[in-house]
């Protein structure tokens, strides 16, 4: 069959045929989803309980069943769809800011993929020529190459369009990182005397903390005015600084002395890894032929139209070693249309991301993941019993194991109130007749007694 990823390739990264980018879009997605419902085990149950198989052709993006973020965080090393077995891929692992971090399964297909849409998109805020890397961080080589820490692996994927790059952060003997002043001062005098402009790249509390306040050693330097500032990472850290994307672009430009229009904001997550969202300036970000973006409303999951704020799900069928060509975050974002006409000539869907979502937990993990009961056999949990919760749009389906434990409760039930009202009425009875023997007495007749005990309840009971 073939493999119809490798056309989006060749399209423009942000081509202005809008009907030819979403028709083979479209087709890519469904023969993605194709490959995790045959391939995946865990993914094929969700999918089924959804009343979706093998051969489901979907017509519009938002109904493709959704994964959570939160189920690779809990069942990331299981959610393989790769043909290789496990010991064989790359166990890629999320930075994990706050909690559990989220991991993936990496094999060769995939990690290719991953560098070629990285490549491609930052070809046009970069150009295609080499240059020089500043790189605010420390040596990739020095992780563990067998659980790659995400920051190290994206590191190392923007590294693919550099000319030589130069380390400046040293980590201490507690693994927290330090500038190493003599490497910043050797990499600036080293770009200061390259005839290409320099790319300073980072992530973006690490620059922010690292370099933005070293601006002694900065101003020594003539860097050239097309100097390019690339930062990833998102803001969470800096939004309890009270520091906005234009105070960061601000600071940028002047610590640096480059144009606001080249810092670029790049937007990624773990969980698609090599699917990247950048931004120049203050300008939108825009979706590639690689990918989709969806707003949701956070309580009932339903597509929020252009201009209202909900949870992201972004759509792409890159990955291929894992189900994670749908998933919803918990990221919060806006879009403000689809752009026809741009001066920069991005093409695509226009969005900004909002921020994260409060105490966000996508519900549906229990559910997604019930039929795991299976890998941990002490795990005695009846996987019927799990939360019930829709991720995308489409028509839910009850199993019929589970229809079965409904019933048989409500029946239950039901015996069970009317055992109480058959009590009630038996008392009740007990007593008028005691009190009618105890009147007949007073009044000289012979009356048979019955004493409560002698009485036999007969309680309506059903036999399950």
């Amino acid at each position: 069959m073939e493999d119809l990823f490798k056309k989006l390739l060749d399209l423009d990264v942000y081509s202005s045929d809008e009907n030819k980018r979403k028709k083979l879009f479209l087709d890519s997605i469904n023969q993605n989803f194709q490959h995790h419902y045959k391939h995946c085990e865990p993914y094929t149950k969700f999918c089924q309980r959804r009343g979706f198989n093998e051969n489901s052709i979907f017509t519009c993006i938002q109904d493709i069943p959704a994964l959570p973020v939160q189920a690779f965080k809990q069942f990331g090393n299981f959610l393989i769809s790769s043909s290789n077995e496990k010991k064989s891929n790359l166990i890629l692992q999320s930075s994990a800011t706050s909690g559990k971090p989220s991991s993936i399964s990496i094999d060769k297909v995939t990690a290719r993929r991953q560098v070629q849409t990285m490549s491609r998109v930052l070809v046009k805020f970069l150009g295609e020529k080499r240059r020089p890397f500043i790189v605010v961080d420390v040596d990739p080589k020095l992780s563990s190459p067998e659980v790659m820490g995400a920051r190290a692996a994206a590191t190392s994927g923007f590294l693919n369009l550099s000319k030589n790059q130069t380390y400046i952060l040293k980590s201490n003997k507690d693994g927290t990182l330090e500038l190493d002043k003599d490497k910043l001062v050797e990499a600036l005098e080293i770009c200061s005397m390259s005839e290409e402009p320099p790319v300073i790249f980072g992530f973006t509390y690490v620059l922010f903390e690292t370099i933005l306040d070293n601006t002694d050693l900065i101003d020594n330097y003539n860097l050239s005015p097309n100097t390019s500032l690339i930062h990833i990472g998102g803001w969470k850290k800096l939004e309890s600084k009270k520091i906005s994307k234009n105070n960061f672009n601000e600071l940028a430009s002047k610590v640096f002395g480059i144009k606001k229009d080249n810092v670029v904001d790049i937007y990624g997550f773990t969980e698609q890894m090599g699917i990247i969202y950048p931004s120049n300036g203050m300008n939108k970000k825009t979706t590639s032929v690689f990918g989709d973006v969806l707003v949701r409303d956070p309580s009932t999951y339903d597509i929020l139209p252009d201009g209202e704020e909900g949870l992201l799900q972004f759509i792409s069928p890159m990955p291929f070693s894992y189900p994670g060509h749908s998933i919803i975050t918990d990221d919060l974002g806006v879009i403000s249309g689809y752009s026809s006409s741009d001066k920069n000539l991005l093409f695509g869907k226009k969005f900004e991301i909002t921020g994260r979502a409060k105490n966000a937990e996508v519900r549906g993990c229990g559910d997604i993941m019930s039929t795991y009961v299976k890998v941990d056999t002490e795990n005695t949990e009846d996987p019927y019993d799990s939360k019930i919760g829709l991720l995308f749009q489409g028509t839910s389906v009850i199993d019929p194991k589970l229809f079965l434990h409904l019933l048989l409760f409500s029946l239950q039930a039901l015996a069970l109130v009317l055992n109480l009202i058959m009590l009630f009425l038996l008392v009740s009875i007990c007593f008028q007749s005691q009190d009618i023997h105890y009147q007949d007495h007073q009044l000289g007749c012979e009356c048979q007694q019955y004493p409560f005990q002698d009485f036999q309840f007969h309680c309506l009971s059903i036999q399950i």
